[in-house]
């Protein structure tokens, strides 16, 4: 493929199908404050996010879906992958929870504006 193409196929991609919505995109500066949509959270919407994490982590709910992935990454990298594919996405899935651990983190440890 030529570059002349991929590069349309990129920006095409970027641009006519964006894969999220910047509004909902969680930020944190070097003093720990949180920022959504590059606007200082509230201490009223911290609190009520820090609840949320707080009952996120210990309920049964996130346990069982938190295992149950960690296992299916497993089993598709170490007991069925045949190929670099299959690994990658076992790999993808142990990604896609390190975020979500992260943010939860975030959260918890965030400090109001």
């Amino acid at each position: 493929m030529s570059w002349i193409k991929r590069f349309f196929f990129n920006w095409s991609c970027r641009h006519l199908f964006p894969i999220f919505n910047l509004e909902n995109v969680l930020t944190v500066n070097k003093a720990g404050q949180l920022f959504l949509n590059d606007k200082p959270i509230d201490s009223k919407k911290l609190a009520n996010l820090r609840e949320q994490v707080r009952l996120i982590k210990h309920s049964d709910l996130w346990i069982v879906l938190h295992d149950s992935m960690m296992y299916q990454a497993q089993r598709i990298m170490f007991n069925e992958s045949k190929d670099f594919q299959d690994l990658l996405n076992g790999k993808m899935v142990l990604y896609t929870l390190d975020v979500l651990n992260k943010t939860i983190e975030k959260i918890d440890k965030a400090k109001s504006a």
